[in-house]
């Protein structure tokens, strides 16, 4: 009798952005497939830079608030260096 084994691996259930390039504010759950549709402009690539940002995070750290400033003023949404409002967010729900 052979023995299966299921693996799970970590799953993102939801995006939260604010600020974000093109998007002001948007919570955005994950299914297993989940496909993002929309005329030219309303973010699509934005959810996909978000995640991306969040991996840099992840893989290089933060230990230099300076370069992590950085990166995330050139993905804020007012894109002035001068503009004192809240940085962009980016939160991402992950499931094990």
């Amino acid at each position: 009798m052979s023995s299966h084994t299921k693996i799970h691996f970590p799953k993102i259930t939801k995006i939260h952005l604010q600020n974000f390039q093109a998007i002001a504010k948007a919570d955005i759950n994950l299914g297993d497939v989940t496909f993002l549709v929309g005329p030219n402009s309303v973010g699509k690539s934005a959810v996909y830079d978000a995640i991306k940002f969040f991996q840099h995070v992840l893989e290089k750290g933060y230990g230099d608030r300076y370069i992590l400033e950085t990166m995330a003023r050139r993905y804020d949404r007012s894109k002035l260096d001068e503009d004192e409002s809240p940085l962009c967010c980016v939160g991402i729900e992950i499931e094990f």
